[in-house]
């Protein structure tokens, strides 16, 4: 928590200072010839500033996890969704597979919010199969007793719904599965990670009651899973639009 708040001040101090910064570069931008040096090192300048303004915003995510009207998600369609939009970004090589296993199953939250979550699993997968390999996504209805609970600090005892990420990859020592959701802990090269998706993705459970559980083998693969409350709607509002983005 206090690590949250450190960061969603240094955040919101420096987001600032970046809206100066790319509005006066918006101003220099209409002075300059097209094609100039100057021109040429104008938009470098604004490409390191839209990286900063991705890094505020991963900040704020995290220090500040979006729970504003929470709402039922059916838990398949944003599987589906997230799935679909994974896609785009995996290579050839890798297959994805979605198993459902959870049919009508509903948590309550914020769809885009979860969505997040799911991508950034989707993403790491495909990061750990540079040769490539499989990354399933499956769904699940369980229940959490009093003995499962405490075995992890997040827990709670009742109905969960799980969403399963898992793949093929390269996998993990478990000194680095230890410290997975430390923020700013990565193992990526420097520049290609900030090390706050998965701390960010854990906030983001949090808020909504769930937690995040990893298992993983150095060269077998990894699993993630997404542990949510179950939702239990009324037979009267079975037939209601259930959450997620407005059609488009």
């Amino acid at each position: 928590e206090t690590v949250g708040t450190l960061a969603g001040g240094i955040a919101h101090d420096f987001n600032n200072l970046l809206t100066a910064i790319l509005g006066n570069l918006f101003l220099i931008e209409q002075e300059v010839a097209a094609g100039s040096s100057v021109a040429q090192l104008a938009g470098d300048i604004r490409v390191a500033g839209e990286r900063g303004a991705d890094l505020v915003s991963q900040l704020l995510d995290y220090s500040r996890p979006n729970m504003d009207s929470p709402e039922p998600i059916a838990l398949e369609r944003l599987v589906e969704e997230t799935a679909r939009l994974g896609q785009r970004g995996i290579t050839p090589s890798i297959t994805l597979v979605v198993e459902k296993g959870a049919p009508g199953a509903r948590v309550a939250g914020n769809f885009g919010a979860l969505q997040q979550v799911i991508l950034n699993l989707i993403i790491n997968a495909r990061d750990a199969m540079p040769a490539g390999g499989k990354l399933t996504i499956s769904t699940a209805a369980v229940v959490v007793d009093e003995k499962s609970a405490r075995k992890e600090l997040d827990a709670r005892p009742g109905a969960y719904q799980v969403v399963t990420v898992s793949d093929t990859g390269i996998g993990m020592a478990p000194e680095t599965v230890a410290r997975i959701f430390d923020p700013f802990f990565t193992t990526k090269e420097v520049g290609k990670g900030t090390g706050l998706g998965l701390a960010t993705s854990l906030s983001i459970l949090r808020a909504h009651g769930g937690w995040m559980e990893v298992e993983s083998e150095e060269g077998t693969g990894t699993t993630f899973r997404v542990m949510l409350p179950a939702l239990v709607v009324e037979p009267a509002l079975e037939g209601a639009e259930e959450g997620g983005p407005p059609p488009g």
